[in-house]
């Protein structure tokens, strides 16, 4: 028994701390713990030295094997006391005080770890207990595999093979280390050998996953994903290679095209909660501006809409793809035809993804040039469109296991003039009776690039069909050949939509090639060279260094046929942008120049995504301008002048062309000999042509589209939410897995799998996301202590809150940084420009993203340049714009001419302000 007046102390010792910290119980260790070494990797027992790396384990190894032995320190003073009580004591006295001590100490230790256990689950979201599906993880890591687009099979098997040999060399190693351990902690033999099967027998994470077929089984089985379906079209007669007799026989070949469901893509869409929400969550302009298609009068027209409001839009789109190598034997046979189709219910900035375009079906292109074929191929479409497009829908069940109606209707097809004549039924674009949407004639058309024909309508549509079945003469009177398939569920022209990116590519390349010419090559008042070194030296500012031309002019382009410059699409409108820009020697109110700046004021306006009935009635005045002036300058002849009908016009002189700047000298032309020589007489005889204005034959195709774009965007919205420019982008997934197939057996169907897994793989990751993507040189700090506190005060925040000042910060894919300009509002003016200065984000809510802009002088429109000339205000004090409050979300780069000084500053909006 113990003492009068001894008390015996124990403590537990903290093994981290240097000098030891010893602690009264293990609460005050535990909180002890937490305040200093919470960031420790590894523990270890104080007994065995055994390192953990969670807490939690090494209460579990305290509890479990050195419960009774906890330390027991002695004060200095009680050293000798507790010696006599040692000799003094009974033994069962002591043994039963000792079971007293470890019982408590137990208590405390288990309440410990389930104390901790709870702490951790909620600092670890509980990663350290959740139960991993390896198996699912080795399918996802596959399925990222096949989305990047440039492996072949045999390197997907590579990988496989190889990460499932390194994951069993590691397991072997884990296991060794563990049997090592366990033996040398004296673990009995048959726990060891039990804890060692269980914990690292590893299965092949890639059975059942080895091949592309398991792998689209296995996300379709597990995730719902679409696999596209091979169905037969017809048989055709091919002559292969019988190896037996080794000749070309004859054999009966299927001609098949791949389809996928309509109604299960839609399903696997609406289970998406985040892609749900956002299509139930569309609204319809109040203010008159149209914003999409539900602002235009189409949609007041459709009573399927009006009953249903939120049924899925569908638009649809057809183009052909060439996969093999475009200058190989294969270019032809290898062509495919894709059809896309896209849900216009989403918001503007996601359906801007190319994930959000999704694959309908997929064929060869030769075979689609056969009758009847596009009827076939669009079968399982309008079956599940009819059964989509009822009051009664599809019923399907949420992930949450509610119940939810899926209705949707087709409201129009895009595509560019060949794909839609051929889809629509119409003849092609070259006969007389070219356009689709009205029947004016390419005689009407040369004598007048404003004309209209009379517009065709579904009901004289189907009258003209009719009369072309029973007199196939009649193809050329009304340019239409057969039937469309969608004849059944689209009003057939009225609800096809012209391609303002096919159109404009065309338009501007053919337009800036005119002008050049007549700069150049016309009026000399530049040299290709110039022209090209302006191209490469310009600064285009970081929002348009990605679509920088080419600098590929030549003179040989400039006088040759045809109306292309070789540029691409973004290349061309970005080339029309800077064109002012990188010119010289051009005087203002030039009117070649004129009618650059008329197609820049009817793309602003085009490629707009709000726009007010004032602006679509504008727009009708931009484009009998820009036709008229057009047509006077290269389509009708000088008055007096009847010069021959081609592409140019020349005259022979009699002395050399002295100003032509690329002449020689006359010796140099003499005694002309050797292998140059043909070359060299031709030169010669270029230097004594003069040059006139080309002269078209006849008049443009596309000038004639864009008089029909204010109508339709009165009837369908801005139609740059229609155009094909996104069809397009969506190829390159196709192309990238074309480039890396070595079999061509059927690249319809290795092509559409192929789409399906990276559609799907995108699908997946569809989520909420967060509208700061990125910030770049964050430095954090309080708003009373930042250089905009008052600004920043002014706007709503308090003096505490935090927040980062960043250089540059992305808000919904578009980049704001320094000594980029941004359109604001203005109380007194109805818009103005302002330089940012920094970007600010709040930290507690990072949606709210905030831009310091110092206030510039705008001095109005130039008319040389078709741009507004701006002077920065360095003494303005700056001012706080949120990012969502901005009248264009695109940032502007400053543009100065290659030919001033250095110092004008030009700013060139790509739209309308609205």
């Amino acid at each position: 028994m113990e003492c009068a007046g001894v008390q015996r102390k124990r403590y537990l010792l903290c093994i981290h701390c240097d000098p030891a910290k010893y602690c009264d119980d293990i609460e005050n260790l535990k909180q002890h713990w937490l305040r200093i070494h919470r960031d420790v990797v590894f523990l270890r027992c104080g007994q065995c030295k055994t390192p953990f790396r969670h807490q939690t384990s090494l209460v579990r190894h305290i509890r479990d094997r050195h419960i009774n032995m906890s330390q027991e320190l002695h004060s200095d003073d009680d050293e000798e006391d507790d010696g006599d009580e040692m000799e003094n004591t009974p033994g069962t006295s002591e043994n039963n005080e000792r079971v007293q001590q470890n019982n408590s100490v137990a208590g405390s230790v288990n309440n410990f770890a389930e104390n901790f256990s709870e702490s951790e689950e909620e600092t670890c979201s509980g990663v350290e207990h959740e139960q991993i599906d390896l198996k699912t993880e080795a399918a996802k890591h596959l399925l990222n595999l096949r989305s990047a687009g440039n492996l072949t099979n045999a390197t997907i098997e590579l990988i496989q093979k190889f990460t499932s040999e390194l994951i069993s060399l590691v397991a072997l190693q884990l296991r060794r280390k563990t049997e090592n351990f366990l033996k040398e902690n004296q673990v009995d033999e048959i726990i060891c050998e039990t804890f060692i099967l269980e914990t690292f027998q590893i299965d092949d994470l890639f059975q059942g996953l080895n091949t592309t077929d398991k792998q689209l089984d296995y996300f379709s089985d597990k995730y719902g994903l679409v696999i596209p379906e091979e169905m037969y079209l017809s048989s055709r007669i091919e002559h292969r290679l019988d190896r037996s007799s080794r000749m070309f026989l004859p054999k009966q070949v299927s001609q098949t095209f791949q389809s996928v469901s309509l109604i299960q893509t839609l399903t696997l869409i609406a289970r998406n909660k985040y892609l749900r929400e956002m299509i139930l969550s569309e609204k319809e302009s109040t203010d008159g501006v149209y914003r999409g298609y539900k602002d235009g009068s189409d949609f007041k027209r459709n009573p399927f809409l009006q009953k249903f409001p939120f049924a899925f839009r569908i638009e649809l789109n057809y183009d052909d793809l060439e996969t093999a190598n475009g200058l190989g034997s294969k270019d032809v046979i290898h062509k495919i035809g894709p059809f896309y189709f896209r849900i216009q219910n989403l918001p503007v900035e996601e359906n801007s993804k190319l994930s959000s375009i999704f694959l309908l079906a997929m064929a060869f292109s030769e075979d689609l040039k056969d009758k009847g074929v596009f009827q076939k191929i669009l079968t399982p479409f309008l079956e599940d469109l009819k059964r989509l497009q009822s009051d009664e829908g599809v019923e399907i069940t949420l992930p949450d296991g509610g119940l939810f109606i899926l209705r949707a209707c087709l409201v129009c097809f895009c595509a560019d003039s060949l794909a839609a004549h051929a889809l629509l039924g119409f003849m092609s674009p070259s006969a007389q009776k070219f356009c689709h949407l009205c029947l004016l004639s390419l005689t009407e058309l040369k004598e007048s690039s404003n004309s209209i024909g009379p517009l065709r309508t579904s009901a004289t549509h189907k009258q003209h069909v009719e009369d072309v079945v029973r007199d196939p003469s009649l193809k050329k009177l009304y340019g239409v050949s057969e039937e469309s398939a969608l004849a059944s569920v689209l009003r057939v022209p009225e609800d096809s939509v012209m391609d303002a990116f096919h159109d404009f590519v065309g338009v501007a390349q053919m337009v800036l090639k005119l002008v050049l010419y007549e700069f150049i090559i016309v009026k000399k008042l530049f040299t290709v060279s110039y022209f090209n070194a302006n191209i490469v030296a310009f600064a285009y500012g970081k929002p348009e260094i990605t679509n920088k031309p080419s600098a590929n002019l030549t003179e040989e382009r400039l006088c040759g046929k045809g109306h292309t410059l070789k540029q691409n699409g973004s290349q061309t409108f970005c080339l029309l942008r800077v064109f002012p820009f990188l010119i010289k020697g051009v005087d203002e109110g030039d009117r070649f120049l004129e009618l650059v700046f008329l197609l820049q004021d009817i793309m602003r306006i085009v490629f707009s995504f709000q726009l007010r009935p004032r602006d679509v009635d504008q727009l009708e005045i931009l484009i009998a301008q820009h036709n008229s002036l057009f047509h006077e300058l290269f389509v009708t002849p000088p008055e007096g002048h009847e010069g021959p009908s081609g592409s140019t016009e020349v005259e022979e002189e009699n002395e050399e062309n002295v100003d032509d700047p690329n002449s020689a000298d006359e010796s140099d032309s003499e005694d002309i000999s050797g292998p140059g020589q043909a070359v060299a007489l031709t030169a010669a005889r270029n230097r004594r042509r003069v040059y006139k204005t080309k002269r078209l034959k006849k008049g443009i195709n596309k000038l004639h589209h864009i008089l029909h774009y204010p109508s339709q965007m009165r009837e369908k919205g801005p139609l740059i939410r229609l155009w094909c420019a996104r069809y397009e982008g969506r190829h390159r997934i196709l192309r990238k897995h074309s480039a890396v197939q070595s079999n061509f057996k059927n690249i319809v169907k290795t092509m559409s799998r192929m789409f399906q897994l990276s559609t799907f793989h995108a699908l997946l990751q569809k989520k909420e996301p967060e509208i700061i993507i990125h910030g770049a040189d964050s430095v954090q700090e309080i708003v009373k202590n930042s250089a905009y506190c008052d600004i920043l005060v002014h706007a709503g925040l308090g003096l505490e809150d935090q927040i980062n000042i960043v250089k540059s910060v992305t808000v919904k894919g578009e980049e704001y940084a320094r000594g980029l300009f941004v359109a604001y509002p203005s109380e007194n003016e109805p818009f103005k420009f302002g330089l940012i200065a920094d970007a600010i984000i709040e930290v507690e809510d990072a949606s709210k993203v905030y831009l310091v802009v110092q206030e510039c002088v705008n001095e109005g429109l130039s008319n040389r340049y078709n741009s507004y000339k701006i002077r920065n205000l360095f003494e303005a004090p700056p001012c706080l714009v949120k990012v969502e409050s901005l009248i264009d979300h695109r940032p502007l780069p400053a543009w100065t001419p290659m030919e001033s000084d250095g110092f004008s500053l030009f700013l060139y909006p790509r739209t309308i302000f609205c």
